[in-house]
């Protein structure tokens, strides 16, 4: 996902891999130590520039991590993140106290103006603070509602031909078209549980701001001391049977989906995939090349510069898993060296490659295409450079396909 980007970057960063994964969680550690290291006695950003300025420029370096963690551990890449993972742990830990202790002495030699400027904010009527409140939820929700049409104009074309998507596509917000019966059950589970959180939701939301609508003024205050609103018995057990009641009727289709996933039906064919550093190779024990040996070989990610017109970078391979269609395929996962991940979001397929381990999944393709996946499991420097690409064709191709082996 590209927000992990960042801190993928920040891994790549340090040389050490042991060092490098410490780095990546204490990046993101070091988002809950801001309220012990933001000492400026005011908690918002807007009568602090300093603090606002720097927060616009640590955006700005999240943003380049993210655009670092999509590259090539190469050269000057790794030099930039390297300048960038620095400045990252110096916002937390140095810029944003110092800023802090700088904006208390401007308040200390500004008091007395700060004093009467919010009493003066105090008696603005309820009608312009209702106003700029409703104003900035406004701008929030159309900048969500713009980023959504925007999202959905780049798939326009989707929506009016008989393309399968089986590839990531960009600013991609739903899932790849499935091809397998697994990933509909997946699909279909995910718009179930959507449809109860857009109703908790709404339900909640409403409610926070109704009362907060309701409860704004000092008149209405006395009735949030009534024990029937601040300690009902009835209220608190509607509010715990009802997401107990959500929380049943998410986990019976999850579980059920769940068993269903992990059950194996009578294979027609094996696949050995073994994950190693940085490449996959895949053996074929029902089937034997022309010197009577298992039909097996590495699959290597194809160099940008290698590829051809119309073939995606980071994903295109030089040897492809070739599986019929409409037929049973047990999947067989090991590792060779470290922990790996052999994953298709089309297939709905995403099982861990341990040494010294065997996985197994099963698959049954309904559809020819080509499928593109990736190592799910961080396994060093060149984890991103471990694509997985499986191609379903017709059973007379691929008994073509074995004899050509």
């Amino acid at each position: 996902m590209f927000d992990l980007l960042p801190f993928y970057a920040i891994l790549r960063s340090i040389p050490n891999k042991l060092l490098g994964v410490v780095a990546m969680f204490s990046a993101i550690l070091a988002l809950a130590a801001m309220p012990f290291t933001d000492l400026s006695r005011s908690r918002g950003l807007q009568f602090r520039p300093l603090s606002k300025a720097n927060f616009f420029l640590f955006v700005a370096n999240f943003l380049i991590l993210m655009l670092l963690g999509a590259k090539h551990v190469e050269s000057p890449y790794i030099e930039l993140g390297q300048i960038c993972t620095t400045l990252y742990f110096a916002h937390f830990f140095v810029t944003v106290p110092f800023i802090g202790m700088i904006e208390n002495s401007l308040i200390e030699l500004h008091s007395d103006q700060i004093k009467n400027k919010y009493l003066s904010l105090r008696k603005i009527n309820n009608w312009y603070i209702d106003y700029n409140t409703f104003k900035s939820e406004f701008s929030i929700s159309f900048i969500f509602s713009v980023f959504i049409l925007i999202t959905l104009f780049n798939n326009f074309s989707n929506f009016f031909t008989f393309q399968f998507c089986d590839a990531p596509t960009p600013w991609g917000i739903y899932f790849q078209d499935s091809a397998t019966p697994q990933m509909e059950g997946l699909v279909e589970l995910h718009d179930n549980v959507m449809f109860y959180l857009s109703i908790v939701l709404f339900t909640v939301g409403w409610i926070l701001v109704s009362i907060v609508r309701k409860f704004t003024n000092a008149q209405s205050l006395t009735f949030l001391s009534s024990k029937y609103t601040s300690h009902g018995t009835s209220v608190e057990l509607i509010w715990t049977i009802i997401p107990a009641l959500i929380l049943i009727f998410i986990a019976f289709p999850s579980f059920k989906l769940l068993y269903l996933m992990d059950e194996v039906s009578d294979p027609a064919m094996v696949v050995l995939a073994e994950g190693h550093q940085w490449y996959w190779s895949y053996q074929y024990p029902d089937f034997l090349n022309g010197e009577e040996e298992f039909i097996e070989f590495d699959s290597y990610l194809i160099p940008e510069s290698d590829l051809e017109d119309g073939a995606l970078r980071m994903l295109e391979v030089d040897n492809r898993v070739i599986i019929p269609e409409l037929t049973h395929v047990r999947f067989v996962v090991t590792g060779a060296d470290v922990i790996h991940s052999f994953a298709c979001p089309a297939l709905g397929i995403k099982c861990d490659a341990y040494p010294g381990r065997l996985n197994q999944m099963s698959v049954f393709v309904n559809r020819e295409g080509i499928f593109y996946g990736q190592c799910s499991e961080i396994c060093g420097i060149l984890h991103s450079s471990m694509p997985i690409v499986i191609e379903s064709i017709s059973v007379e191709k691929f008994v073509s396909w074995v004899k050509e082996q």
